[in-house]
């Protein structure tokens, strides 16, 4: 998440990452930077990283993605993942 954080944010050249492709969709609900699901036509395009991290980063609230700068980020997204732990932790107990 922290590297989609500064893919977004123009902290890392665009010549050298790959774009993510924001949805521009007006009536979708969450955050303001939902990312758009890349159609992949053959089987190893759906393993990159862009096609991962996507339903990861629109699951998020805006309050986090729109943060100010990473370390503001950073924090906001630890809160939550441990406000959700039965979520994201895979060892957590029900």
């Amino acid at each position: 998440m922290i590297e989609a954080y500064k893919i977004l944010h123009g902290m890392y050249d665009l010549n050298v990452f790959p774009a993510l492709v924001r949805n521009m969709d007006s009536r979708l609900r969450g955050n303001a930077l939902k990312l758009a699901v890349h159609r992949s036509r053959i089987d190893i395009q759906k393993f990159y990283f862009c096609n991962r991290m996507v339903k990861c980063w629109n699951s998020l609230p805006d309050c986090i993605t729109s943060c100010g700068s990473l370390n503001s980020f950073k924090v906001s997204l630890d809160k939550h993942y441990k406000q959700n732990a039965i979520y994201f932790d895979f060892e957590a107990e029900l």
